[in-house]
């Protein structure tokens, strides 16, 4: 699997949705949205059937100097402010802390992501005022900056959630997930093969999973399976057959993301319009 490092606010959605292969996650970096000097991002997220949108989202994305999300904008169709997730940076950036408001102005909950380089890990802390920490957890990376391993904690009880594997080409090939009493939920084997401009990934029983290719500007992936993953406000519909289509403009900024079934319906779609 291909990764892209990944904005520190979108790890919540990565850790509770990655899948061996496929995963629905932020897609744009810190270190292109300051080379762009990018100071906002408005993100409109549609879902479909039969052509017809029937699911809206706009968000916007407001950044600092150094590509971070300050305020995570969510609105209602009536142009209102429906969520707004406001994130502090101390300790030189390596403590977020994110707190998101109802319409209403009241706290819903505070997150805290927690940076450590010299051991490659980050923290994570979801807190529901007035009660105790309801999430932690503790994300290892390797010297690749790729997942490692993810440490739980659940009612004070700590243990081995899931495990990460490469190859030598430091390509994923295997991720192991554990229950609380540490034993195996499921392992998952993924094999790969190149072909031309793109990558055939395989499950452990050689069926073909995924297709990566790259052309002329635009990522395709295509599945072999069906999958429903949510961003934004939105579905994702990744079936079986069916397309994912990424767009990038002259600067190299993601444009927009596309979701086909096997007979090039649109099922959902994301939009990006950047702010310098």
């Amino acid at each position: 699997m291909i990764k892209k490092k990944l904005n520190i606010s979108s790890l919540l959605i990565t850790t509770l949705l990655l899948l061996p292969i496929f995963s629905f996650s932020q897609i744009y970096t810190e270190s292109e949205l300051v080379e762009n000097r990018v100071k906002e991002v408005n993100i409109v997220a549609r879902e479909y059937v039969s052509g017809k949108i029937i699911k809206e989202i706009k968000n916007k994305d407001i950044l600092n100097e150094y590509g971070n999300s300050t305020d995570f904008i969510t609105y209602k169709s009536n142009g209102k402010v429906d969520k707004n997730v406001k994130s502090y940076y101390v300790d030189n950036g390596k403590t977020q802390i994110d707190t998101t408001f109802t319409e209403n102005g009241n706290i819903k909950y505070i997150k805290v992501f927690k940076k450590d380089l010299k051991q490659h890990k980050i923290s994570h802390y979801q807190i529901i005022p007035p009660k105790d920490t309801v999430v932690n957890q503790t994300w290892y990376r390797n010297k690749k900056g790729q997942d490692s391993v993810l440490i739980n904690t659940i009612k004070s009880k700590t243990f081995l959630r899931k495990k990460w594997e490469y190859n030598e080409d430091n390509i994923l090939k295997q991720t192991t997930s554990y229950s609380s009493d540490g034993n195996v939920l499921s392992i998952d084997l993924i094999k790969y093969k190149n072909e031309d401009n793109c990558i055939i990934y395989f499950d452990e029983k050689e069926k073909k999973r995924e297709k990566k290719c790259s052309n002329k500007g635009e990522e395709i992936t295509y599945f072999y399976f069906d999958r429903i993953g949510y961003l934004y406000g939105i579905k994702l519909f990744a079936k079986n057959k069916g397309k994912k289509v990424v767009t990038r403009d002259e600067k190299g900024l993601i444009k927009n993301i596309k979701y086909f079934d096997k007979k090039k319906n649109i099922l959902s779609e994301i939009v990006y319009e950047y702010v310098f």
